[in-house]
């Protein structure tokens, strides 16, 4: 008789036991159905060890960068890409409050930070100066504010809910003067499922205006609320 018959032939007594067992002993039964599970897989590992070893380390080799790829891909964000419109409150320095609009562009380089670009239209209005000084200004040109730059973002923490910190770099143009910008922010992500998160952000754009005498250096305040769409 052969090895291998001969080991069936064993695993077909432990296994009549293993019956006899159960009914009379529920401990026992239970450590046997260990040993039972151990002895089999062993004799199994042991025989394709001697039949196709070589063909098994030959698949295991093969499959390799397929597993390992598989666990890179894992790790990964589910989406890099962000395209976010936005919708709240500027409030120029000096001027009154209107409403501001815009999208938002980020790329999530991995779970704690991302770079992105930003398109902003708002209004710097004078209209109660001008009623309480019978039409004057305090700044000639238009009132509509365009606002656009780089920017990136910092997570303090991973998960559903994300609070994380702002830099703005990027150009003003307030009252056809075109002006260099850079503002700090505060936010917080809520992410509502693989597709869509949530944003309120707080930022503050501080820029210089006007000429000579007459510059000043505002501190326009943007509060907006965000709905992020992840590519």
């Amino acid at each position: 008789m052969d090895p291998l018959s001969t080991q069936i032939n064993v695993i077909q007594k432990i296994q009549q036991k293993h019956l006899l067992t159960e009914r009379n002993n529920p401990t026992d039964f239970h450590i046997l159905s260990v040993g039972l599970f151990l002895f089999s897989g062993k004799i199994l590992s042991t025989q394709l060890q001697q039949v196709c070893k070589p063909s098994i380390i030959a698949l295991v080799f093969a499959l390799m960068p397929l597993f390992a790829r598989s666990a890179y891909g894992q790790s990964q964000p589910i989406a890099v890409h962000e395209i976010a419109p936005f919708l709240g409150v500027y409030a120029p320095d000096r001027f009154e409050t209107s409403t501001a609009l815009g999208v938002r562009y980020h790329y999530h380089i991995d779970k704690r930070y991302t770079v992105g670009v930003l398109i902003g239209f708002a209004r710097a209005k004078q209209d109660f100066l001008r009623r309480a000084t019978s039409g004057l200004s305090l700044q000639p040109g238009s009132d509509r504010v365009f606002y656009h730059g780089a920017r990136a973002t910092h997570s303090f923490a991973a998960g559903k809910i994300e609070p994380y910190a702002i830099f703005h770099l990027g150009l003003t143009r307030l009252y056809d003067e075109q002006n260099f910008t850079y503002g700090f922010g505060l936010g917080t992500q809520v992410k509502i499922n693989p597709k869509f998160s949530f944003r309120y952000e707080f930022l503050d754009y501080i820029f210089s205006s006007g000429r000579d005498r007459s510059a000043w250096t505002n501190k326009n305040i943007e509060v907006s609320l965000v709905l992020g769409y992840h590519l």
